[in-house]
C-alpha cells in the first residue's frame, strides 16, 4: 500500500491566500490555525548563534504560530502543502502574528535531491540602516542607505576582515543595496571559496573601501 502523503503546490500562493495548519499548538492535539498569505515575496531573516548564523529564506503568513507548530506543513483550500512552519516574527517574547514558513521550492528541492543545501556564509548578518537608533545615523551623510553588519561572529570572515557593528555596506559585488534581501540574495547564490565585494563606509568618516572576503560554508 502506498504512504499517504500531501502535494506540494506548484507556484506560489497568493497575497490574501487563505491557507490552514492542523497540528499541536502549544502540545495540544488537533488545532486547527487558519491564516493568511501576507507577503509572497522571498522574505530573508536569519538565525544567529554564538558561532554561527543561518541565513533563511521564509513565506510569511498571518497567523499566530505558538510553540508546537514547528516542523508541521502549511496547507492550502486544496490540501496541498504552501511551507512548512518554521519560526515567527516576534518583538521580545510577544509574537508579532505573523508566522515564517519554509518555502515550497525548497521543500521540493529536498524531496528530488534527499540532501540538505550548503549553506554559504560571511559570518555576519544584516540590518537595514533605517532601522538603527537616529543618532547612529546620523553619523553618515544625509540620505545615506545601506546595511550595517549585524550581527557577527567572533572570528568569521566578517571580523577578521575588521568590520564590526558600525560597518555599513552600500554595496555587494558591485550592486547597491537598500535592503536585506538585497545583500541576501547575492550572497545565496554563491559558493563556499567564491570571493565577495563589499563596499563600506564607516560612520563618521569620509569615503568608502572595498572589502573582499572569502565565502565560507555553514
Amino acid at each position: 500500500a502506498r504512504t499517504p502523503f500531501l502535494d506540494v503546490v506548484d507556484k506560489m500562493p497568493r497575497p490574501g491566500d487563505r491557507v490552514y495548519f492542523y497540528g499541536a499548538a502549544l502540545y495540544r492535539h488537533s488545532i486547527l490555525l487558519a491564516g493568511s498569505v501576507a507577503n509572497p515575496d522571498e522574505v530573508y531573516s536569519h538565525r544567529d548563534h554564538p558561532d554561527k548564523i543561518h541565513i533563511v529564506r521564509t513565506l510569511e503568513v498571518t497567523s499566530p504560530s505558538p510553540p508546537g507548530t514547528s516542523g508541521g506543513p502549511w496547507v492550502d483550500e486544496s490540501g496541498r502543502v504552501i511551507g512548512n512552519q518554521s519560526g515567527f516574527v516576534n518583538h521580545k517574547d510577544v509574537s508579532a502574528g505573523i508566522a515564517e514558513l519554509g518555502r515550497p521550492d525548497a521543500i521540493r528541492r529536498l524531496l528530488e535531491t534527499r540532501k540538505s543545501p550548503v549553506l554559504p556564509t560571511i559570518g555576519c548578518a544584516f540590518e537595514e540602516l533605517w532601522t538603527q537608533p537616529a543618532g547612529f545615523i546620523n553619523r553618515f551623510p544625509k540620505g545615506t542607505e545601506g546595511l550595517i553588519t549585524i550581527p557577527i561572529v567572533n572570528g568569521g570572515q566578517a571580523a577578521k576582515a575588521g568590520l564590526t557593528r558600525e560597518s555599513l555596506v552600500v554595496a555587494v559585488d558591485g550592486n547597491t543595496v537598500r535592503y536585506t534581501a538585497d545583500g541576501y540574495r547575492i550572497l545565496l547564490a554563491k559558493k563556499p571559496g567564491d570571493s565577495l565585494t563589499l563596499k563600506i563606509m564607516d560612520p563618521d568618516r569620509p569615503g568608502k573601501r572595498d572589502v573582499t572576503l572569502t565565502v565560507g560554508e555553514l
